[in-house]
């Protein structure tokens, strides 16, 4: 079974990034041996790079390259997804959307979906990959949310490709959380330093590769965004044409601050 461990490293109101390393079961198994052995060697209870960074950019950078030096070695590909959060709030002010939709949390699920898809075809994988996301405050809700309402917008024979709802652990309890963390933090610095994503961003290390995998970056742009919470729109539309308009339990359910459906009606028949 093949496995991605993400997690996440934001600016807040600038950038978020959602980055994972994928590889089968065994080599997780040996990644974590060597991790935890680098751990201990190091006396770190957890390797966190904001953490490592406060230390200097010398031993931060060096001490980074040793941790990256394992994941490298037993990973099998490795995605990314980022969203400008600037971008996103001019969006859903544009379509009159709720403002929790700003919460770029309640997005980046759809993303990953679409980075998993890509990266599945990439590698020519057809199964299921098992999701692990870093268990953090806020986090968890928005993604258990987003994700089966995303899913119902996807072409029904790619669905079971993205699996069910996935998991949320510590990265103390599953080390390759921490190999996301790297990578996380080393994009998010590169997105800073460049003012946006400019150039290559397949590979945000300032260490040179020993071993290549299939690796990319996918970068929210406007259209991307809009068309995202569009789809949500319509899901959300047609869950109320589909359902009993006498339903009262479905009424109290749609919040006070829910767009006006009406209007986009007749816009989403065309």
């Amino acid at each position: 079974m093949l496995q991605a461990f993400l997690d996440d490293s934001r600016t807040d109101g600038k950038v978020l990034f959602m980055s994972g390393f994928i590889s089968n079961v065994e080599s997780w198994l040996s990644h974590s041996d060597e991790w935890h052995a680098l751990l201990q060697r190091l006396e770190l209870p957890v390797f966190k790079m904001s953490k490592q960074w406060t230390k200097g950019q010398s031993i931060a950078t060096e001490q980074a390259e040793w941790f990256y030096r394992i994941a490298e070695k037993h990973v099998q590909g490795w995605f990314a997804v980022a969203i400008d959060e600037r971008l996103l709030a001019k969006v859903v002010d544009d379509l009159q959307m709720p403002a929790f939709h700003k919460n770029p949390y309640y997005m980046v699920h759809s993303l990953v979906m679409d980075g998993l898809l890509q990266i599945q075809d990439r590698m020519g994988l057809m199964d299921p990959i098992d999701i692990i996301f870093d268990k953090q405050s806020g986090i968890e809700d928005a993604i258990t949310v987003g994700w089966p309402e995303y899913r119902d917008t996807i072409p029904e024979g790619l669905r079971d490709r993205v699996g069910s709802l996935p998991r949320f652990e510590t990265d103390e309890d599953e080390l390759p959380l921490q190999a996301a963390d790297l990578s996380a933090w080393w994009l998010r610095r590169l997105w800073l330093e460049k003012d946006g994503a400019k150039g290559d961003m397949n590979y945000p290390y300032p260490w040179k590769p020993k071993r290549t995998f299939e690796s990319f970056v996918v970068m929210a742009g406007e259209g991307t965004i809009k068309r995202r919470l569009l789809d949500v729109k319509r899901e959300y539309i047609r869950q109320i044409w589909e359902a009993d308009p006498t339903d009262i339990h479905l009424r109290d359910a749609i919040p006070d601050d829910a767009w006006d459906f009406r209007e986009l009606r007749t816009k989403l028949r065309k």
